[in-house]
C-alpha cells in the first residue's frame, strides 16, 4: 500500500513539473522578443526608395520620413553614400543639419533631402544611397539620381 502511495505521489510530482516547464517556455517565448524590442530601438524608414530625375545647375528637394521603434538612444546619423554625396544636404524644419538627429518615441521625424547639382555635371545614371545609423544597426534608402542632358 505505502508503495502505492509513494508511485502516486511521484506521478503527481512529474504531472506538476509538465505544466510549469511548459509555462516557462511560454513565458520566454512571449517575453524575450518583446524585451528586444524594447530594448533594442529599429529604424523605421519610408519611402524604401528615391528616384529623382534633374537637371544639371538645379535642386530638388525630396522628404524622408524616420521613426524609431522602442526605448533607449533614439540618436540617428544621416550620411549619402556613394557618388552622390556632394550633391546632398540634410535639413529638418527648413534648418540644414550636419547628420545627427535624435527621433522621438512613437513620433516620426521628417527629413528633407535636399539635392543640389552643379552646371557642368556629365549627364546620365547616378546610384547611391542615404544611409540612416543607429547606435544598434543602420538601413539605407537606394537613390537613383537621373540627371538629364
Amino acid at each position: 500500500m505505502i508503495d502505492k502511495i509513494h508511485d502516486w505521489w511521484k506521478e503527481q510530482k512529474r504531472e506538476r513539473k509538465r505544466p510549469l516547464c511548459i509555462s516557462i517556455i511560454i513565458i520566454i517565448i512571449v517575453i524575450v522578443p518583446v524585451l528586444i524590442l524594447l530594448f533594442h530601438p529599429a529604424i523605421v524608414v519610408e519611402p524604401q526608395k528615391l528616384d529623382v530625375s534633374i537637371s544639371p545647375g538645379n535642386s530638388t528637394v525630396k522628404t524622408i520620413s524616420i521613426g524609431v521603434i522602442g526605448i533607449g538612444d533614439r540618436g540617428v546619423t544621416l550620411s549619402a553614400v556613394g557618388p552622390i554625396v556632394s550633391w546632398v544636404k540634410f535639413s529638418k524644419n527648413n534648418e540644414n543639419f550636419k547628420n545627427n538627429i535624435t527621433v522621438e518615441i512613437d513620433k516620426t521625424q521628417y527629413i528633407n533631402v535636399n539635392l543640389s547639382l552643379q552646371s557642368n555635371i556629365t549627364p546620365g545614371d547616378y546610384r547611391g544611397a542615404i544611409e540612416i545609423s543607429h547606435k544598434r544597426g543602420k538601413t539605407e534608402i537606394p537613390v537613383l539620381v537621373k540627371i538629364e542632358g
